[in-house]
């Protein structure tokens, strides 16, 4: 048996408990996530990776196979409050996500240990005596229900080999907390002395704890089970769980005949404990805990709850415009911001007032990301009319149709050649004095100092220094003695969207990598076959030494966590 388990969705509410849970058994776990929400520690180790991205997905499990036999899918946007912020992307992640990871599992041979839901059950017809089984239909009568439905029925009908788990409602803690869970929340209301709210509160749920949920994955991977199998933990029913805090913890209970929430079902595990598998968690024991550890905790926080999180997540691709679609970064920005705007020259030529003007009277915009530019430090010395034209006048062209257009939020891509790079240990942040040493840098730099007149309180502007090039490397050899905290073009576009999501108010952010490396370091990472050079070697335009630049007001983001084949 092999050591390793991968995780998908690792990075959620059960998959943190379930790599805690596998290190204590002596099992390594590769994590595999796509960081949706953007609430990873920046030491967190995991392969950032959307299971949309098949060609990724596929380029990962093939690398892996040889470590690790099983994977455990916990992908999903879970709950049906954050399902419906975006049917659309529910769809999506929940239903092709997981038969892209089927298909590609099953090329490369790996077993599927699936969190399917008990909220497949629907309304059923159930009692203590008479619970649901394994084999009792299925009528799920939310969307999120609907979806794990069809999730589950790819796994069964497509995988080779798969074990699923349909889940009890959640609760317990997780170093990834959430609190829009019902046992969870009514712990939080009780260790800060509010009073809590039930509707109806005669329908009956499984509850699942996070620790014995992930115990039970560990325990289906020892024990190579198949099948499907209920993991229930403990059936009460709304109403019982709040008087159990009231009688406890004399917490104050107002209930209403008012039923929000329809779902009724009861269910066994008895199949899993025939198995072998032995709950050791139960509700009073989970509700102690929460408490405890909810004491002065602002539980209402959008980072405890699922649904606020999508909220915010939520982002109108086809009011963006992005400048530059053909370019390198603009084609990675296309597997990004799949909806957005991405005119050709000969809808919007940056060299046209009339036809800048025309192209936003004609469209509804909301966001500008100006990536068009005309790059590299030759070509702009060879001919430096046309890159003060582009790189200057278009950017000016650009921001005057916005301001009279009414655009919310500017964002100009600059780089790290704004600064001088003359002194290997410099990192330079946003604060840091630009000094630019070749005229593309100070066309981007002048064009820069344009950008800033324009932010104010109707349009935001936000200036975002990067620092990358194109994948495959362009030429045979590389500089070992050229430095940068590099990214590939689909790590820089994740930046973007992040900037776009969160708005930071700060005017300059820097978007780069955690790590200083060597171009000849960077093109390997890159995949290509590159000879080792140094500046002596170089014998053209002069070049900057070190463009490593860092940031003090935004995250940093890790080179290995995009691909470097984003087209």
């Amino acid at each position: 048996m092999n050591k390793k388990i991968i995780i998908t969705g690792g990075l959620g509410y059960i998959g943190r408990v379930l790599q805690e849970e596998c290190k204590k058994e002596g099992i390594e776990t590769i994590v595999i996530d796509n960081n949706l929400y953007g609430l990873a520690e920046k030491d967190a180790k995991f392969i950032n990776c959307d299971l949309l991205d098949k060609e990724r997905l596929d380029h990962i499990l093939s690398t892996q196979r040889e470590e690790a036999d099983t994977i455990v899918n916990l992908a999903a946007i879970v709950g049906d409050p954050a399902c419906l912020v975006n049917t659309r992307q529910a769809l999506e992640v929940n239903c092709v996500g997981t038969r892209n990871l089927i298909e590609v599992a099953n090329k490369h041979k790996y077993k599927i240990i699936h969190a399917s839901t008990c909220s497949l059950y629907g309304s059923e017809n159930c009692s203590p005596d008479k619970p649901l089984t394994e084999e009792s239909p299925v009528f799920p009568i939310d969307f999120y229900g609907q979806t794990k439905y069809q999730q589950e029925r790819f796994v069964r009908e497509l995988a080779n080999d798969y074990c699923v788990f349909r889940l009890g409602t959640a609760y317990g803690l997780s170093p990834r907390m959430r609190y829009d869970l019902v046992i969870n929340l009514f712990s939080a209301k009780a260790a800060n002395g509010e009073t809590l709210s039930v509707f109806g509160g005669n329908q009956y749920r499984p509850f699942s704890h996070t620790r014995d949920i992930s115990r039970a994955f560990i325990f289906a991977y020892k024990n190579n089970l198949s099948g499907i199998f209920n993991l229930a933990g403990d059936n009460e029913t709304i109403k019982g769980i709040a008087e159990a805090f009231e009688t406890k913890y004399g917490t104050k209970v107002e209930k209403t005949n008012l039923i929000e929430d329809p779902r009724n079902y009861i269910a066994s595990s008895k199949k899993l404990i025939d198995a072998g598998f032995k709950f050791e968690y139960n509700i009073e024991k989970g509700i102690a805990e929460i408490i405890d550890f909810s004491r002065g905790i602002d539980y209402k926080e959008k980072k405890y709850d699922d649904k606020k999180l999508m909220e915010i997540n939520q982002i109108d691709e086809s009011r963006i415009l992005i400048t530059g679609g053909s370019g390198r970064l603009g084609r990675a920005c296309k597997k990004i911001f799949k909806k957005a705007q991405y005119p050709n020259r000969e809808e919007m030529s940056l060299a046209s007032n009339d036809s800048i003007d025309s192209y936003f009277n004609n469209h509804k915009i909301d966001t500008v990301i100006h990536l068009a530019a005309m790059t590299g430090i030759p070509n702009c010395e060879n001919d430096k009319e046309q890159a003060y034209d582009i790189n200057v006048n278009g950017i000016r062209r650009l921001l005057d149709a916005s301001k009279k257009y009414g655009i919310k939020h500017f964002i100009y891509l600059d780089t790290a050649c704004v600064f001088p790079g003359t002194d290997d240990e410099t990192m330079e942040n946003e604060d840091s004095l630009p000094y630019p040493k070749h005229y593309y840098g100070l066309t981007k730099y002048i064009a820069e100092e344009i950008a800033k007149t324009y932010n104010n309180p109707e349009m935001m502007v936000t200036i975002t220094r990067t620092n990358f090039t194109s994948m495959p490397w362009e030429y045979p050899k590389a500089f070992t003695d050229r430095y940068g905290t590099y990214l590939f073009a689909q790590g820089v576009a994740k930046g973007l969207r992040d900037i776009v999501k969160e708005k930071p108010q700060q005017p300059i952010i820097h978007i780069c990598g955690d790590k200083k490396i060597s171009m000849y370091d960077y093109a390997v990472a890159g995949g290509s076959k590159v000879e080792p050079m140094t500046l002596e070697d170089y014998k053209g335009t002069p070049l900057t030494k070190n463009m490593s630049i860092t940031s003090k007001y935004w995250k940093l983001y890790r080179l290995e966590d995009s691909d470097f084949r984003d087209e």
